[in-house]
């Protein structure tokens, strides 16, 4: 009896795969001063899973700031692109298209640089096409140093 529970308790605890999008650079950030409220870089497109649960978020604040980054996720392009350095103002038509933000607000120093780590996020979100669209924007005022521009990652549960 004892090994029939060990069996059943090992295929029901076994750990499901994640799809991690890996570490990425924010795509058109370039070093500068940002003001509150400023889009980081420009809106990407990123392959992830068509359905799955958003379980975590990373952003590696490589210029050492400790400053609040908040992310955004779309189902969608934006029909207005936000340049970078611009100021974050969605069309009401795409904040439609907002499935859910990341705020990055709690950093762990390591002296030069610091992360920031959201954990147990938990959101079913479903993308058709197998893309999502991620922009980044600058809650307070923020200046990026030359060769320190952060990066980001997401990791999911897929359903698939």
């Amino acid at each position: 009896m004892w090994n029939i529970l060990r069996i059943v308790e090992a295929v029901l605890t076994k750990p499901q795969p994640v799809f991690s999008t890996g570490q990425i650079i924010i795509p058109g950030l370039v070093p500068a001063a940002y003001a509150a409220g400023d889009a980081m870089g420009v809106q990407w497109k990123q392959a992830v899973p068509k359905s799955g649960t958003l379980q975590s978020a990373s952003l590696w604040d490589l210029s050492d700031l400790n400053l609040q980054v908040n992310l955004t996720i779309a189902s969608a392009p934006f029909f207005t692109q936000i340049a970078d350095n611009a100021a974050f103002a969605l069309a009401d038509i795409d904040a439609l298209m907002v499935v859910y933000q990341v705020d990055f607000t709690v950093f762990t120093d390591w002296i030069n640089n610091r992360a920031s780590f959201v954990e147990q996020i938990g959101k079913l979100l479903k993308f058709p096409t197998g893309f999502m669209y991620l922009q980044a924007f600058a809650v307070p005022a923020q200046t990026v140093a030359a060769n320190s521009v952060p990066v980001v990652q997401l990791d999911f549960l897929p359903d698939e």
